[in-house]
């Protein structure tokens, strides 16, 4: 069973533009999401998700740095929903662990004990389950 972080972020919203490279400490507000979500031992794969926007091109380097994937969604770039949906296909998620992109204090260990429970709850099951960090 595949459990995948899908972090959605978007350096174009209109109340603090990339708000997810601004520094807390010497790193990027978007290092420590990924850090924790790294500290995870249940976790398979984290995936940045970004709408197809040219300011997205910045989160590249970080990606391949922190060797995480970068799905770029190529519908509207308010339809998170959506940008999700097809992140999860496409990685072919069997539990889907929604992250928020600008909450740098996400506790690991909680994550690992929500997907062992989907994980040991989903055995007879054939729904992909999404949870949210």
């Amino acid at each position: 069973m595949k459990a995948v972080a899908f972090v959605p972020v978007r350096l174009t919203s209109s109340r603090l533009p990339e708000k997810h490279l601004k520094l807390i400490g010497n790193k990027p507000l978007i290092y420590w999401v990924v850090k924790r979500l790294k500290d995870c031992k249940e976790l398979d794969e984290i995936v940045i998700c970004v709408p197809d926007e040219p300011e997205n091109e910045k989160l590249k380097d970080f990606c391949e740095k922190e060797k995480v994937n970068l799905y770029v969604y190529k519908g509207n770039a308010n339809d998170v929903v959506g940008r999700l949906t097809e992140a999860s296909k496409y990685y072919n998620a069997d539990i889907c662990v929604l992250a928020s992109g600008d909450c740098p204090l996400l506790s690991s260990e909680t994550i690992d004990k929500l997907v062992a429970d989907r994980k040991s709850t989903r055995l007879n099951s054939s729904h992909k389950t999404i949870s949210y960090a």
